[in-house]
């Protein structure tokens, strides 16, 4: 923040030939602009604050659901890998994490995204049992029409991919290559198709659209439809996140770049 005395010095330096009630009108709306800045991003900070104890509340309130799991249960049905009756291991977005009846932690004990342990525990706690069909939806679908194909649906979710890999499809392919995603092919010019496991249960597959000079590049994620056996509409729209956020995040340069 700039203080007062000194605005006020630069405001009458640059309206040299303004009246000085011209000048001292700029100063005050100069003035009361910084302050609107300020109370924006104290706002901004609140609400960012907000919502990350939100996340971590909603884990500390799920982590206790684990005691009344049964892991042996959950390594039949979900193909968590058992190591004892006690805990589970899991490969989730290229790291590895262990299951207790206390909690989920990723082996190499570096730091992770709270939303991730609670995908985990969601995931972990799933009663959903039998294989994917290997039929495929828009997450939208599993909304109970909270979110419709004639809206935005979920849109706003994917706009991170766009925004990175929209420019370079090659920059998509090296991301989505190195996080472990498997190429199928393209059926119809300017559309690739990427398969993935995200979760032992639950395939998606990635469509990348190439824009041209009618329609814009677009990115979309595709659900086995028997996902909504396994996770319910909210964790599994989460889950959703963290896999878009970890794309983003890897965000593999173009080669020459």
């Amino acid at each position: 923040m700039i203080p007062p005395s000194r605005l006020y010095r630069r405001t009458l330096t640059l309206t040299p030939f303004l009246p000085p009630s011209t000048s001292r009108l700029i100063f005050f709306l100069v003035i009361e602009a910084q302050a609107a800045v300020i109370d924006f991003f104290n706002e901004y900070r609140i609400l960012n604050n907000t919502m990350v104890n939100g996340y971590e509340q909603t884990y500390k309130v799920i982590v206790p659901r684990l005691q009344g799991c049964n892991f042996i249960t959950a390594a039949e049905n979900l193909g968590f890998t058992l190591v004892s009756e006690d805990t589970l291991s899991i490969d989730f977005l290229g790291r590895t994490y262990t299951i207790t009846k206390t909690g989920v932690r990723p082996v190499d004990d570096q730091e992770v995204q709270v939303n991730i342990l609670s995908v985990l525990v969601y995931y972990t706690i799933s009663k959903g049992t039998g294989e994917p069909s290997y039929d495929f939806c828009l997450i939208h679908q599993f909304s109970h029409g909270l979110f419709t194909s004639k809206g935005p649906g979920m849109n706003w979710q994917t706009a991170p991919l766009r925004k990175k890999f929209g420019a370079s499809y090659q920059h998509f392919a090296d991301t989505a290559t190195e996080l472990g995603l498997i190429y199928e092919g393209s059926r119809v010019p300017g559309t690739h198709t990427w398969h993935y496991r995200l979760l032992p249960k639950m395939p998606v597959k990635v469509i990348y659209y190439e824009g041209d000079d009618e329609f814009p590049c677009d990115i979309t994620i595709l659900y086995d439809k028997t996902a909504i056996s396994f996770l319910d509409f909210e964790p599994l729209a989460v889950l959703n996140g963290c896999f878009i956020n970890h794309l983003v995040s890897l965000e593999k340069r173009p080669a020459g770049t």
